[in-house]
Order: structure tokens, then sequence, then C-alpha cells
């Protein structure tokens, strides 16, 4: 009998949204990879701006299978607490 292949669930943006929103309630559930640590390094990124995103973001990429069989999507956050108001 040969293996069974799971077959990859249905996914879209406000589906991939709310799970992402689900795991950023609790931090430590949140993982950031080394490669992306020296990324935040480089741009002048904290923790506190990466939970922002997950919590308050939005998809710009969408969800997308990666190679590797998990799903991925890139999200942004815009700030106005940067901006000056006259």
């Amino acid at each position: 009998m040969g293996m069974v292949q799971a077959l990859p669930c249905k996914m879209n943006d406000a589906k991939m949204l709310k799970i992402i929103r689900e795991i950023a309630e609790n931090t430590s559930r949140v993982y950031i990879l080394k490669h992306a640590k020296v990324g935040m390094q480089e741009r002048k990124i904290s923790q506190t701006q990466i939970y922002s995103c997950l919590h308050k973001g939005s998809i710009v990429e969408p969800a997308q299978l990666s190679v590797y069989g998990d799903w991925k999507c890139t999200m942004r956050r815009r700030s106005d607490s940067c901006l000056r108001r006259t």
C-alpha cells in the first residue's frame, strides 16, 4: 500500500489574517527566525513593531503555499505616529 498524501487546505487572505491574529494574541506563540532578526536590525524594526503588524497590519501579498508546504504571506502596517501634523 502506498503512502497517503495530505491535500493542502484552502486558504485565503481573510482566513490567513484570522489565524495570524489568533496566534499573535499570545506573543510567546510568535517565533522570530534568526534571518528575520538580522533583517530587523538592518531596518531598525523592533519586536513591538512586529507584534503591532501582526495585530493590526494587512496582507499585501496574498497567502500562498511555499515550496516547503507552509503557508506564507507578506504583511504591512503603516503608522501615522511617524507623520507630523501642522
